[in-house]
């Protein structure tokens, strides 16, 4: 039930027994559940609802010029000053990044540069990269 009061620090985490049940799913890699909930406390006394930094304006228009044109081009090649401006604000440094459709590699390139991990997936046969 949606509740306008800010919520209890564990209901927007799984339950112990959920979440022992997906650590069994994830060979048991997965943190302890006490240390999850208390990382999840931690970020709620924060306040925190959105990683902005004080440089990325806070705006639901981007305007960013598209990546330029070279042989072999991606046909949906983002430009990484985009992916930049999306890892920034939506991580912090150590987080671990996905992007379901790599292409051209820009989001894993911006996730290195900035301190990010990254896993990322293509259909395509062949991906081509960005430089």
């Amino acid at each position: 039930m949606y509740s306008s009061s800010r919520e209890s620090a564990t209901e927007s985490l799984p339950s112990a027994a959920h979440y022992r049940t997906l650590n069994k799913l994830f060979g048991g890699t997965l943190k302890p559940y006490e240390e999850l909930q208390a990382e999840y406390q931690a970020v709620q006394r924060q306040n925190r609802r959105f990683g902005l930094a004080r440089y990325v304006l806070y705006t639901n228009v981007w305007d960013f010029k598209p990546a330029p044109w070279y042989p072999g081009k991606h046909l949906c090649e983002k430009p990484l000053e985009l992916m930049r401006h999306i890892v920034e604000a939506s991580s912090r440094p150590g987080d671990m990044m996905l992007d379901a459709f790599d292409g051209s590699g820009s989001m894993a390139i911006a996730c290195r540069a900035l301190g990010r991990g990254f896993v990322g997936c293509e259909n395509e046969e062949s991906p081509r990269r960005s430089e």
